[in-house]
């Protein structure tokens, strides 16, 4: 292990100091010592994707206008000076940080996040609480007082 090496390297001489080194990561508290820390870190590289199908592209590293009626997303390209053009399916343009998802069929999705005001309703409902029981069961109650049966896994309720 490369953060041992480093360890031994450094306490050849100091068998105290080396065994508060090698207790340290035993007893979880690698952080408290800078050097031990600095090691940890460098021997363990997180962030590594596990998909080959997706991008995600950071909010200053794309552009979108919108030309002839159609948003579009331009994103870097490997070649230096280049973007990439994608095409979406209106003008609603997306913001923030962007996950580019690569379809099997040749298709291009882009999800971004949208604002929990842009997407809600903020109409007003009525003084009443709704809310929805499950007992044990598998009948539902809801706020009404009315009683509900879950229909298996095809995620349909049926009124009792």
């Amino acid at each position: 292990m490369p953060v041992k090496r480093a360890m031994r390297h450094r306490t050849r001489s100091d068998n105290a100091e080396r065994q508060r080194l090698y207790s340290l990561p035993k007893q979880h508290r690698w952080t408290e010592d800078p050097f031990l820390h600095r090691q940890m870190r460098k021997s363990w590289r997180g962030g590594r994707a596990r998909v080959a199908n997706q991008i995600v592209a950071a909010a200053g590293s794309y552009t979108t206008p919108v030309w002839h009626g159609r948003g579009w997303v331009y994103l870097q390209s490997l070649e230096y000076g280049q973007r990439t053009a994608i095409p979406l399916k209106g003008t609603h343009l997306p913001s923030g940080t962007l996950r580019i998802l690569l379809q099997d069929n040749s298709q291009v999705e882009v999800h971004h996040a949208v604002a929990e005001e842009q997407v809600c309703s903020t109409r007003p409902c009525g003084p009443a609480t709704v809310g929805v029981d499950k007992g044990c069961t598998e009948a539902y109650t809801d706020s009404d007082g009315e009683r509900h049966r879950w229909l298996g896994w095809t995620g349909m309720i049926q009124n009792s």
